[in-house]
């Protein structure tokens, strides 16, 4: 079997769930790999709507492309969940999911029954994620571990910040953990002031 283009993917753009017609533009735009993303950036009442327009537009997207892209689900313990996963068994040719608030084996362990052949970045954004770190790699279909540092900073009650010396250990933690697991290096946390060219620069 073929390597996965996203276990040296090292650039990653998200584009919303609800406007799948960015999906050709951001896959022409350069990026290692692109996120399909139907957590934050789709609105609690268009959910279902995203979803069928992912659907819909999938076609569209150059089958040697798709290997490229990842969808990004709502979180295990939300109900959207289900009907993420639902949808993404049809999305032929998909390269990863993408599960939030990654924090046990359990959690990898449902979506790895519901969806066999697809692999799993695991999206490590609280300090139950980061214990489990080590858990987290080793489980059956997980890819590569990614940081959700802004998340992972509220969770932890502090200050929003760009990502400083206070996220090293989280960073560490994944590391270490995708090493022992044989993992690809983990995907670091996003830039948000994408028009800030020295922020963007510092942060790659």
């Amino acid at each position: 079997m073929a390597a996965s283009p996203l276990s040296t993917a090292r650039s990653w753009l998200f584009v919303p769930g609800s406007r799948p017609e960015r999906i050709g533009k951001a896959l022409a735009a350069g990026a290692d790999a692109v996120i399909i993303d139907l957590e934050d950036a789709v609105a609690l009442p268009d959910k279902a709507s995203a979803r069928d327009a992912i659907r819909q537009a999938w076609p569209q997207i150059e089958p040697a492309m798709r290997a490229r892209v990842l969808v990004r689900t709502n979180a295990s313990s939300t109900p959207f969940h289900a009907d993420d996963l639902a949808l993404l068994a049809h999305l032929d040719g998909l390269g990863a999911l993408m599960l939030p608030k990654t924090e046990s084996t359990a959690q990898l362990a449902q979506v790895r029954q519901q969806l066999p052949a697809v692999p799993i970045v695991a999206l490590v954004e609280t300090a139950e994620g980061i214990a489990m770190a080590d858990a987290i790699a080793r489980s059956a279909g997980v890819l590569r571990l990614a940081l959700a540092h802004i998340d992972l900073l509220a969770d932890l009650g502090m200050p929003a910040a760009s990502g400083g010396m206070e996220l090293l250990p989280a960073r560490w933690a994944l590391l270490l953990a995708s090493r022992r697991a044989g993992l690809p290096a983990p995907v670091d946390g996003v830039t948000t002031a994408t028009a800030d060219p020295a922020l963007c620069l510092q942060d790659a």
